[in-house]
């Protein structure tokens, strides 16, 4: 089971003196979405994936969300954060944990086996953990390393009747002073759409965004590619895509986002871990669930609205009721031609259709279209559908904005994803 360079031998730690605070006892329960208070700033990070979620300390920066892969060749959801990481592979010396998904078994004891670090530390003991969400094994190493100071928590563990993975996480400290980020870092580890709704979940903040006018900054979502939101460049331009991948111009300039969310944006991902957006945090009516195309194909879909989620998730894609926002994105079979695809798909709405653009951000190319005046009101619908440089599938977007605040609109162009790795 390898990372990127890495194997996954480290040793982490927390102090004996917490274990038993975190470690529950067999048939205990306890929250996984309680937050615990940190005595020190925390970040949460999301995997490139969009699987994992975890929160550490601000000054863990040496940080890595990037997938491994797992002993049967399929790709592994990882996060690790140190704040010397090649330091923390290798002792004892530096704080850190992991945080990734592998294989599903029920062998848990075999990952406390392989994993375990009865070597270097003078004690150890393994107990049941239970906190609601991940049930497994608990095992913590203490007197660890040349000092004697450091303690090692490993957790196996698996999420109720999810058997697509296991979820083995390590948390590392180096003396007694710093025991009281392990229980917060614990309470924070979560898998999207199992262990807890995509609305708890938070992401990390990016400094010194460009925000528009009517944004506020906040949030940003790293993308799951790894590359995090940095502001889209026209072709040409420094930091573009390349041109082979830029959208033809002669039908007027490119359309970017603004690439920055809303504070508190939530990531939602769908069912089949395919597509992946941010939202605002009070469109909390969503649905996940794969719709059938008209090539009669399974397509992956995520809708969320602050209001009825049935407007946005009818086979026809035409809403009901304009007086909402809300988003439609389906991933569907890769179409070259972007433009038509708009076109197509804004005819069919009771609006005044504009002219398509061209558009791109940081991975996406193709057409956007805006139509206003929709069902006689002041609503604008988006129609967006755009490619990725790997042509793996075509992204069709169909945004609503029933006033003139552009927040949450730009917070969807600015996360609209591909789920890769998966």
């Amino acid at each position: 089971m390898n990372r990127p360079a890495t194997i996954f031998t480290t040793a982490l730690a927390a102090i004996a003196a917490v274990t038993s605070s975190l470690a529950v006892a067999a048939g205990a329960s306890a929250s996984a979405a309680t937050p615990v208070a940190s005595p020190v700033e925390m970040v949460s990070l999301v995997d490139d994936t969009g699987v994992l979620t975890m929160e550490v300390p601000a000054t863990w920066t040496d940080i890595d969300t990037a997938p491994g892969t797992n002993d049967d060749g399929t790709p592994m959801p990882w996060i690790s954060a140190s704040t010397d990481f090649a330091a923390y592979r290798e002792t004892f010396d530096v704080p850190g944990a992991v945080f990734l998904a592998t294989t599903h078994t029920t062998d848990l004891q075999s990952w406390i086996d392989r994993l375990g670090q009865d070597g270097p530390c003078a004690t150890s003991v393994t107990e049941p953990y239970d906190d609601g969400a991940l049930v497994g094994l608990h095992a913590t190493y203490s007197q660890c390393g040349a000092t004697g100071a450091a303690t090692f928590h490993l957790l196996a563990a698996n999420a109720g009747s999810d058997t697509t993975r296991t979820y083995l996480a390590q948390v590392q400290s180096t003396n007694p002073a710093e025991e009281a980020v392990v229980a917060p870092v614990l309470a924070s580890l979560n898998v999207v759409g199992i262990t807890q709704p995509a609305t708890a979940i938070t992401t990390t903040t990016v400094p010194q965004l460009t925000v528009p006018v009517g944004t506020t900054p906040g949030a940003t979502v790293t993308l799951p590619d790894g590359t995090p939101l940095a502001p889209a460049a026209p072709p040409g331009a420094p930091g573009a895509a390349d041109d082979a991948a830029a959208p033809d111009q002669a039908d007027g300039p490119v359309f970017t986002p603004a690439n920055s969310v809303v504070d508190g944006a939530v990531q939602v991902t769908d069912d089949s871990r395919t597509i992946t957006v941010a939202v605002p945090p009070e469109w909390t009516q969503t649905a996940t669930a794969s719709v059938t195309g008209s090539d009669g194909q399974p397509h992956p879909q995520i809708a969320a609205t602050s209001g009825d989620i049935a407007v946005f998730t009818g086979q026809d894609p035409v809403p009901t009721d304009f007086t909402i926002p809300g988003v439609r994105f389906v991933g569907r079979a890769f179409e070259a031609d972007t433009e038509g695809l708009v076109l197509d798909g804004a005819s069919g709405f009771p609006c005044t259709v504009g002219t398509p653009q061209p558009y791109a951000d940081p991975v996406f190319t193709g057409h956007i279209v805006e139509l206003t005046a929709c069902g006689g009101t002041a609503t604008r619908i988006f129609v967006l559908a755009a490619n990725p440089a790997d042509s793996a599938m075509t992204a069709v977007l169909v945004i609503q904005v029933p006033d003139a605040d552009e927040t949450a609109f730009q917070t969807v162009l600015s996360s609209f994803d591909v789920a890769r790795g998966q």
